[in-house]
């Protein structure tokens, strides 16, 4: 029995059942395209109707998972996400609503059918020459957290250094 593989299938087929878009995300999907990270869950970015999230939730609700109905419902509503975590191996999924923005529905458009551990899954298609010329960003700042923003730039009248990570640390004069 290969575990996250069950389980990522048995989260596909219900999926699939329901009338779900869907596509797997994280490190099983970054590992496809040449990162691999050590991981115990799988993500997958969904994008339901209020109706086909119902249907799923009945369908999970008929296998051994561990889920909680209410948190998916009130995180439909605020595209956020929740877990499914198979009872009988402990493998988790965060299923991961698709943001309402035109990139991230693009992303779903761009899916393409990959095999992971076996099973047919639909993947983000891997990043192609040219592809970063389609795409116009224009970022000041970054945060994890609203009202946290911190400038990407260093400000004037410091310099910027890179760690051992490559992630830039700003130094005073």
């Amino acid at each position: 029995m290969n575990e996250p593989a069950d389980f990522l299938a048995k989260l596909t087929s219900a999926l699939t059942r329901a009338g779900i878009a869907h596509m797997l995300a994280g490190s099983f999907a970054s590992s496809l395209h040449g990162s691999p990270r050590a991981t115990q869950d799988i993500d997958l970015v969904i994008d339901p109707s209020f109706e086909s999230l119902e249907r799923l939730l009945i369908d999970l609700s008929s296998m051994n998972v561990y889920l909680d109905a209410d948190v998916a419902r009130e995180e439909l509503r605020r595209r956020g996400q929740f877990n499914v975590i198979d009872e009988s191996t402990g493998w988790k999924a965060d299923l991961i609503f698709r943001k309402a923005r035109p990139f991230s529905r693009s992303e779903l458009e761009r899916r393409e059918t990959f095999t992971v551990l076996g099973v047919p899954v639909s993947v983000l298609d891997r990043p192609r020459h040219g592809d970063h010329q389609r795409v116009s960003v224009n970022v000041d700042s970054c945060t994890n957290k609203p009202g946290r923003e911190r400038p990407l730039l260093p400000p004037a009248g410091r310099a910027a250094r890179r760690d051992g990570r490559g992630v830039p640390r700003v130094r005073g004069d």
